[in-house]
């Protein structure tokens, strides 16, 4: 970022000028330091004209300088945080004790959406993305923001593209007992073919059957399920090994490099550069910090699981991780959530403890999808330790503040029940969420 005055040229950046000469103006309140250089030379010899020259180019500045300086947050696991000012990127390795990092403020730039096909990969990541091309192991995909990552069989699980199927298909995509599976476009709905998966190219794959390997087009395929191996996926070759939060709910795994104030760097595990801009990023989680997501650890029992009329009209609505109880992205009080549950009141979900977490911290709400909807719901959160309350709220609507719960102690702790009842408008637009919920 730059402008001019006089003849000089001043770049700024996080509240500073620096002159073609290599003063440096640095803004201080409403007042300021200039450092000049000894020995340097000036178009405007005058340590004084300079300085107002320079004190001019920041003011033509203003616009820029009027930005918060890029921040990034960097987390403890029991919540307490710092922040890094990115005039120095963060590099690997990190601080210790650092379980989050998120940039301070959000981007306004605009990203290219992601393609339209689902792809879930075995370590937990999933990313919406649109097909580049293939070779040999390697798939090579369009994720959000026209970044380019590319995975390898190894690491894929499966690949769906929903808007292909066609809408009077009843039957249940799924992966196949043994081998792989392919879905593909047909005159009378969609084939099957299980087989072996040989090799991506740049137009499609290449599939064998019982009757032979067949060449497939990318657009004629619907979905591909992989056999996963049993092989321990490799960590990535370099960098602290993090869970990228994406803006459009989609998840890598991956190694962290570099931090910048506008983008950061990461290698896959298969070993490729992946470039992230801001805009891309929702959170870093780190990984082997002391922290993990309730979200992650699967409930022993979930009774009632959104049923509201009982089972017996068979309306039923089973929980949902890092999701909303329909399958939306997590959103309450104006904000994105790429963590948390998603139920119906009325909603009981249980966990077995070991003893060894410390404390629990989260938030809830009202989903705020229901904010189309004639009503918006009401009702109730409550948290269980051990059969014990420790938590309750008021009757919560949307459009009201995310509840924010106070630190649930889980010291010696067997047993967590999370609890979503019914209030005044009984069950009529009750989608509640479990927010960002943190064990440590």
């Amino acid at each position: 970022m730059a402008a001019t005055c006089g003849g000089v040229r001043a770049t700024c950046q996080a509240g500073t000028l620096t002159c073609c000469c290599g003063a440096i103006f640095n803004r201080q309140g409403l007042g300021g330091r200039l450092l000049v250089p000894k020995g340097s030379f000036c178009p405007l010899r005058s340590k004084s004209a300079h300085k107002i020259c320079i004190v001019i180019a920041f003011f033509l500045s203003l616009s820029l300088l009027s930005q918060e300086p890029a921040l990034l947050e960097l987390e403890a696991p029991d919540g307490s945080f710092v922040s890094h000012d990115l005039v120095a990127p963060l590099a690997a390795p990190l601080p210790d004790g650092v379980a989050f990092i998120r940039y301070s403020a959000k981007s306004t730039e605009s990203l290219e959406p992601a393609g339209g096909a689902r792809v879930q990969l075995l370590d937990g990541g999933r990313v919406m993305a649109g097909f580049l091309g293939g070779d040999g192991d390697f798939l090579d995909l369009s994720i959000i923001g026209d970044v380019r990552l590319r995975v390898s069989v190894e690491e894929l699980s499966s690949v769906v593209i929903e808007e292909r199927i066609p809408v009077d298909w009843s039957r249940k995509l799924e992966a196949a007992p043994e081998g792989d599976r392919l879905y593909r476009l047909a005159p009378r709905g969609l084939e099957r073919l299980d087989g072996t998966l040989e090799e991506f190219t740049a137009e499609g794959v290449l599939f064998t059957t019982r009757v032979g390997q067949k060449s497939l087009a990318w657009g004629e395929i619907c979905a591909l399920f992989i056999e996963a191996l049993g092989d321990e996926l490799e960590d990535p070759p370099s960098g602290t090994p993090v869970v990228v939060d994406l803006v459009d709910g989609g998840r890598v795994h991956a190694g962290l490099l570099e931090i910048r104030a506008e983008e950061m760097d990461l290698v896959t595990r298969a070993g490729r550069g992946l470039r992230l801009p801001q805009a891309c990023v929702k959170e870093v989680f780190v990984l082997g910090a002391g922290a993990a997501f309730l979200s992650e650890l699967e409930p022993v029992a979930s009774k009632t699981e959104g049923s509201p009329f009982g089972d017996g009209f068979g309306m039923l609505w089973p929980h949902r991780v890092d999701r909303s109880v329909t399958g939306g992205l997590l959103s309450a009080g104006g904000e994105l959530y790429t963590r948390g549950i998603g139920v119906h009141a009325p909603s009981r979900l249980e966990w077995t403890l070991d003893g060894s977490w410390n404390a629990l911290r989260m938030s809830a709400a009202i989903d705020d999808e229901v904010l189309s909807l004639p009503s918006r719901g009401s009702v109730v959160f409550r948290v269980f330790v051990d059969d014990e309350l420790r938590f309750e709220s008021v009757s919560t609507s949307a459009g009201l503040s995310v509840t924010e719960i106070a630190e649930i102690d889980l010291r010696e702790a067997k047993k967590l029940i999370l609890e979503v009842d019914m209030d005044r408008d009984m069950h009529v637009a009750d989608r509640a969420d479990w927010l960002r919920p943190v064990l440590y």
